[in-house]
């Protein structure tokens, strides 16, 4: 389950400061339209309740796809801190790793990504990578061989369909 907290942002717009909601969590393998979000540029799309100024405001949150094996602590790209952002990203999953690699379902390294985009180019190839595997599955079939899946992660490293 997708998790979601509240912090105080300030207007590129007007100025004003307005509470709005950030995920800090988002499972993409339960929330599709998240990830949805994710993909197609909306996820981090804030609108001013003063100005109705829409704009860009992004936060750190964790991306979780156990079948996609995907782990992603997701940094804004824009920060002064990114040695210090990774050293406690890398802090933090390091504290939690023993109990997620208990899970075999997370037995697969983290991956640290400075801006939203990096990960919406992940999950969009995935998908163009999903559609080609069920053209190759198809035919497969039609010609009566067996298909097998590999490791996504494997898959995606060397640019192969699952």
């Amino acid at each position: 389950m997708s998790n979601k907290g509240r912090k105080t942002v300030k207007c590129e717009g007007c100025g004003e400061s307005f509470e709005a909601d950030f995920w800090t969590v988002v499972r993409g393998d339960l929330d599709a339209d998240l990830k949805d979000l994710i993909i197609n540029g909306e996820f981090d799309l804030l609108i001013c309740p003063y100005c109705q100024k829409v704009f860009v405001c992004e936060d750190i949150f964790i991306y979780i796809d156990p079948g996609a094996e995907i782990l992603a602590f997701v940094m804004p790209e824009r920060t002064d801190n990114r040695e210090e952002l990774l050293k406690k990203m890398k802090e933090d999953y390091e504290s939690v790793k023993a109990s997620l690699l208990s899970e075999k379902t997370m037995n697969f390294p983290p991956q640290y990504l400075f801006g939203i985009a990096k990960l919406a180019a992940i999950l969009a190839s995935d998908r163009d990578r999903e559609e080609e595997t069920d053209v190759i599955a198809f035919t497969a079939e039609s010609a009566g061989l067996v298909n097998r899946k590999i490791s996504p992660s494997f898959a995606r490293d060397n640019n192969v369909p699952f």
